[in-house]
């Protein structure tokens, strides 16, 4: 499958942040917040969780995920180099057979984010 492009940065919409996450909605942080000071998850466990999300949706109605923001809404970033971040657009292509039909956009909150749409 070809590398992701992800469209250009913009301004995330401030429903992202407040909607209640569910069936169409979901965030997902890429720190592990059980200690006191947040460390980056393993990018295996992102790529696993992108993966898993991005197929519920694809099996019921679609959805939109949000990777970077906490499930309070509050911007925690996609931690990584450009490289790093660019391979976990790529992820339903390489972790999902099928490939999944996912379009993913880049938006700048005081860090990166990234929202992958599904479609049924």
């Amino acid at each position: 499958m070809p590398r992701s492009n992800p469209k250009p940065s913009r301004r995330l919409s401030p429903r992202y942040r407040t909607e209640r996450e569910g069936q169409f909605l979901e965030r997902k942080s890429c720190f592990d917040r059980r200690g006191q000071t947040g460390r980056p998850l393993p990018w295996k466990k992102m790529a696993a969780d992108i993966s898993e999300t991005l197929v519920a949706f694809a099996n019921a109605d679609g959805g939109e995920l949000i990777v970077g923001l906490d499930d309070d809404g509050t911007p925690s970033e996609v931690p990584g180099t450009e490289n790093q971040i660019a391979r976990l657009a790529e992820v339903p292509g390489t972790r999902v057979t099928p490939p999944l039909p996912v379009v993913p956009v880049r938006f700048e909150i005081g860090g990166r984010l990234r929202r992958s749409s599904v479609r049924p």
